[in-house]
């Protein structure tokens, strides 16, 4: 199951950064909307299984699933702006939800970045 956090962490983490390196003039907002949907789900799926693992296991694998937690809030939030088509407030979130997965993927891992 390690594994597995770890991987949702880390391709929510990559997904969220490319939202912000993407040009929002290029590609409509539906697809910053559908995408951030993604990272949602990736994120909630972390924060269920750092939810799932044994107590005995070390304190920064419960953190991450609360940060990951946290990344899936903030990504529905921010597919909420995108619908609405605030350009300023979406990528703001993408880069708060990029900010907040890649935490959680360094507190999965334990290793820094």
């Amino acid at each position: 199951m390690n594994l597995l956090l770890e991987f949702f962490c880390r391709f929510g983490w990559g997904m969220a950064a490319g939202l912000v390196l993407t040009p929002a003039t290029l590609v409509p907002a539906g697809f910053f909307r559908v995408n951030l949907l993604v990272v949602l789900g990736l994120a909630t799926g972390a924060a269920v299984i750092a939810r799932g693992l044994p107590a005995d296991v070390t304190a920064g694998w419960a953190t991450a699933g609360w940060a990951a937690a946290l990344a899936a809030v903030v990504a529905w939030v921010g597919s909420v702006a995108w619908l609405g088509e605030r350009v300023g407030a979406g990528r703001l979130l993408c880069v708060a939800t990029a900010v907040l997965l890649a935490a959680a993927t360094v507190l999965a891992t334990g290793s820094g970045p």
